[in-house]
């Protein structure tokens, strides 16, 4: 859980990077391991998530084991002076990007960017592969060259402990 370093590279076709770009700047997202449950996704509670916290420079870098099945299952924002945050969690009939890591790979998501509703908080998903590209040759020059569009999934998570009922 937490930052890929700027100098990271790929060890081994076992594991991947992948890059989210994450507006506005002070939303965290959580990125954690889910399993399939149907046409759906439930969080494996008996991992930590695999990344949590805020974008650096407006992108998430995490690092994970090829093969796992992760999705963005957490999201929270919370506004200079706000008392308490606005948090996202993946209840139907809103969907979560979620992603199968490859392997030995260096894939971009696609942008998320947070809005704050009366009844919560939402992801709206864009995509800007040369942003990232830029973003990558500047923050994670040797990561940057190996940048390739990723494979996503908007899938609905089975009803978690905070959905309406």
């Amino acid at each position: 859980m937490g930052r890929t370093d700027s100098d990271a590279t790929l060890r081994s076709n076992d594991e991947s990077f992948y890059v989210l770009g994450v507006q506005p700047e002070i939303a965290s997202v959580g990125v954690n391991q889910v399993a399939a449950s149907g046409d759906r996704f439930v969080p494996d509670g008996i991992w930590p998530a695999n990344f949590f916290g805020p974008p650096k420079d407006g992108y998430v870098v995490g690092r994970a084991h090829a093969g796992k099945t992760l999705a963005i299952t957490f999201a929270s924002l919370r506004r200079p002076g706000d008392l308490l945050a606005s948090n996202f969690v993946p209840c139907p009939p809103t969907r979560a990007l979620s992603f199968t890591v490859p392997q030995g790979k260096v894939v971009y998501l696609g942008d998320v960017t947070w809005s704050q509703k009366p009844d919560g908080l939402f992801p709206s998903y864009s995509n800007n592969f040369q942003a990232a590209k830029t973003y990558m040759s500047s923050h994670y020059p040797k990561l940057a060259d190996r940048l390739e569009p990723g494979n996503t999934e908007f899938v609905m998570a089975v009803p978690a402990v905070g959905c309406p009922k």
